[in-house]
């Protein structure tokens, strides 16, 4: 009886030694799988601020641009209107050029 008894308990310790051993295997992963996804996380979460600053500079560019264009519409649009001014004057009024040429 004793003999039995004894290997009853042997038996119970390995089965529950068996399943600790398990149990610590499913905590290790939960944790390497919950660490991977702080990690995944803040890697995700640097790549959108990377695409926010991007998205940010190309805005400032584009609003560059388009103040450039801005400018260069106006400038062509005066050198247009001086360039007609300059070709038919006219009667009794001066040009922008003539103007000029009359104060220097």
């Amino acid at each position: 009886q004793h003999t039995a008894a004894k290997q009853a308990i042997n038996a119970v310790q390995s089965v529950a030694a068996n399943l600790q051993g398990r149990l610590n295997v499913e905590v290790q992963e939960h944790q390497a799988t919950r660490e991977q996804g702080h990690a995944d996380t803040a890697a995700v979460q640097d790549q959108a601020e990377e695409q926010a600053n991007a998205l940010q500079r190309a805005e400032a560019e584009l609003s560059s641009l388009r103040l450039q264009l801005s400018n260069a519409q106006s400038a062509q649009e005066a050198l247009v209107k001086e360039t007609i001014a300059r070709q038919k004057p006219a009667s009794g009024r001066k040009t922008l050029s003539t103007v000029m040429e009359d104060t220097s």
